[in-house]
């Protein structure tokens, strides 16, 4: 993506479907098409990193932008201790009581981020090769890239639980989960 200042090192294919492609007039479309038309007006445009991670694009993106502030990353702010758990509805949890200390590894990269079906491929074929205790929170669509058998082999042999959906603070503070794997997302 060249075209967009401090951007070169992204590809068009790590864009989420909506950005440049796919369906263009879902309601994700339509936001970053509105928020692109107005940005340069903004009095001020916040956004949830910080200069250290990238100070090319905080330059680049602040001689661009009226009154640029990184005021992130919002997760280390917020305090979840205090806030009550998240509903456990496919009992990741229970299945993460079962397993050895920092045995798990823990993958999900959220709703926006869906990597391609050969990476999933290539995941899910690594972790039943590797015998590797995983929990995988991954959309029930992207499930049919999976290869043949495997979901049947991993759950019949209590090594892998895959989800739609997981109460990831919940699950990343347990102790079983040995590793996260995910797309680098801030929230």
């Amino acid at each position: 993506v060249d075209f967009i200042p401090g951007f070169s090192k992204l590809r068009l294919s790590d864009l989420p479907s909506g950005v440049l492609f796919g369906n263009l007039e879902s309601p994700f479309s339509t936001m970053l098409h509105k928020m692109g038309k107005n940005m340069a007006k903004a009095t001020a445009v916040p956004i949830n990193s910080f200069q250290q991670l990238d100070p090319n694009l905080t330059k680049n993106l602040s001689s661009e932008l009226n009154n640029f502030l990184n005021i992130g990353p919002f997760n280390l702010i917020t305090s979840t201790h205090n806030q009550p758990s998240e509903v456990d509805e496919f009992s990741c949890i229970s299945w993460l009581e079962s397993q050895e200390p920092r045995s798990v590894a823990y993958i999900s990269f959220g709703t926006v981020c869906k990597p391609a079906p050969h990476e999933l491929v290539a995941i899910a074929e690594a972790l039943e090769e590797a015998k590797t205790p995983f929990l995988w929170s991954i959309s029930n669509d992207s499930k049919k890239h999976f290869p043949e058998g495997f979901l049947e082999r991993t759950t019949a042999n209590g090594s892998g639980k895959v989800v739609p959906w997981a109460p990831q603070v919940q699950v990343l503070e347990h102790i079983a989960i040995g590793v996260f794997v995910t797309h680098g997302g801030w929230n």
